[in-house]
């Protein structure tokens, strides 16, 4: 009996905490609709959002390898929205990279930022985001007539 009083405690404990800490998780896809891997990252969790020099932080950081025809995941923990992260980052935008794996492997992450050895990059506002429901396809797909695409 003892046992499960301190158990129902503790659950009542946690509850409370909870409210107390709301967490948010929201997730930015990246659908490969390509016939070959991609590696990408979104340039959310720690800023620079944007513009392109958060190139460094991303070439230097982890992306996600996706095969053919499945998604990348970048979930966003924390307090608040991808929304309030958007609204204190430079010009509303955040930057997705999209690079091929075989430019990863061959050439040093100083030849990336130097060279700017990326597939394309997305600068993309709240409500394009919305727009494409959170599910950021490569290559671009009409949806996303009229967005930042940079494909150099």
């Amino acid at each position: 009996m003892r046992t499960v009083g301190i158990i129902l405690l503790s659950v009542f404990f946690l509850a409370g905490s909870c409210e107390d800490f709301p967490g948010v998780k929201e997730t930015i896809h990246i659908q490969n609709q390509t016939n070959h891997s991609i590696e990408s990252s979104v340039a959310l969790r720690n800023g620079p959002y944007y513009p392109d020099t958060s190139l460094v932080t991303i070439v230097n950081g982890s992306m996600q390898n996706t095969p053919p025809g499945r998604n990348a995941y970048f979930d966003y923990h924390g307090r608040g929205s991808i929304a309030e992260r958007l609204e204190v980052s430079p010009l509303g935008l955040v930057s997705i990279y999209i690079f091929h794996p075989d430019t990863l492997a061959e050439y040093s992450d100083q030849e990336i930022i130097d060279d700017y050895k990326v597939l394309v990059r997305y600068d993309l506002t709240l409500s394009d985001l919305e727009t494409l429901d959170f599910f950021v396809p490569y290559p671009p797909s009409e949806a996303m007539n009229g967005m930042r695409i940079y494909m150099p």
